[in-house]
This record gives structure tokens, sequence and C-alpha cells, in this order.
């Protein structure tokens, strides 16, 4: 178990949503644990896919974060859900590149934060110049099961996924969980985007 509990209290605390404040706190839970920060699109996706189990309408977002007090953007990927934010991995990006918090030290996960009222700046698909060299950039316009099979974590991002919505690793389970993947892709703009949506489009 995370020894990180009075940083899941308050994760819990600031979901209004129970279902949602268990998937957020468990997720959390498991990547504390593991200390194996992905990037911030690796967790996001989590995050959408977790919800999606339960039908939770959550959105993964790109765009760019500016740092408080600091003039430094750098691209990132974050979850909407009902409007607002949920990042877990400002957090773990804060722990894993310390210069870029070196004004304001950790940064706490920002939990169903309005963007008015977020410890930092998110401009939703607004792209600094470095976007387009890196590495997320080269997953838009695939899809979650195209970046979960093809992710330096392999299965785990599955297990990460299961363990957070709390439902058993079964094969059944895992298939529904690669159907949903393989509904959603990366764009830039709004997410999820089904497929069939996508299909729509260009008839």
């Amino acid at each position: 178990m995370s020894k990180n509990y009075g940083m899941i209290q308050q994760i819990r605390n600031q979901c209004t949503d129970p279902e949602i404040a268990k998937l957020i706190s468990r997720l959390f839970t498991r990547l504390d644990k593991q200390k194996i920060y992905a990037s911030s699109l690796s967790t996001s996706i989590e995050v959408v896919l977790a919800c999606k189990m339960y039908d939770i309408d959550a959105k993964l977002i790109l765009g760019t974060i500016g740092l408080p007090e600091s003039k430094e953007c750098f691209p990132s990927a974050w979850v909407e859900i009902n409007d607002n934010i949920y990042d877990l991995s400002i957090y773990f990006d804060s722990l894993r590149h310390p210069m870029l918090t070196q004004h304001t030290g950790v940064i706490q996960p920002q939990i169903n934060k309005t963007y008015d009222n977020a410890d930092v700046d998110y401009f939703d698909f607004q792209f600094v110049d470095v976007f387009e060299l890196s590495d997320m950039a080269r997953h838009v316009d695939t899809t979650f099961k195209e970046f979960c099979d093809n992710s330096p974590y392999g299965d785990d991002l599955y297990c990460d996924i299961l363990y957070a919505a709390d439902i058993l690793q079964t094969p059944a389970n895992l298939q529904k969980l690669q159907e949903i993947a393989t509904g959603l892709k990366i764009t830039k703009t709004r997410n999820p985007v089904e497929e069939s949506d996508i299909n729509d489009q260009q008839e």
C-alpha cells in the first residue's frame, strides 16, 4: 500500500463523486507504490479508460501547462470530467523533474479543479513550439489501444487500469477494456473521439 496516505485522503476529499474518488485514489496508490513515473499522456489515458469502464464521461485533453512564478511552459496531457481538471501526472512530473518546479516545490495532484482555480495554468489545445518535437506528438491520431500496446510499460497499463477500476483481471474484463481502448483516439481536440463518429464525418 502507498505510504502517501495524506495525499490519498486529499484526493478523495477533493472528488465530489465517490466513484471517481475511488478510481483516482486507487490509480494514484498504484502509481505511487510502483514509483514508475510514466508520461502525462500515459497516466491520463489510464484515468480515462478506468472511468470509461464505469461509463463515466472522461475526456483526454492535450495542451500546455504553465508553471506559477515561472515563464516555463511545456506540453502535457490531463483529464476533464464534468468540465473540471483531473491531473495526477503533474505531481509525478514535479517529482521527476524538480528543475521544472524549483520555484514552487512539488505540485499537488490537481483534482476536480476548474481552469480558474488550478495551481498551475492549463491551456487546453494551445501548444508550445516544442510540442511537435515531443514524444506526445507522435501519438496523435492513434487509438488508445495502439498507445497501450506499444507502451514500454506493456500489459502493466491494462493492469493499472483494471486495478484502479477495482475490476478483476479476467480475460473477459481485459477484452472489454481493450475494446473500449480500440474505440478511442488521441487527438488534438476534446477526447474521447469514437471511431464511429470519425467514420460518420468522413462519409
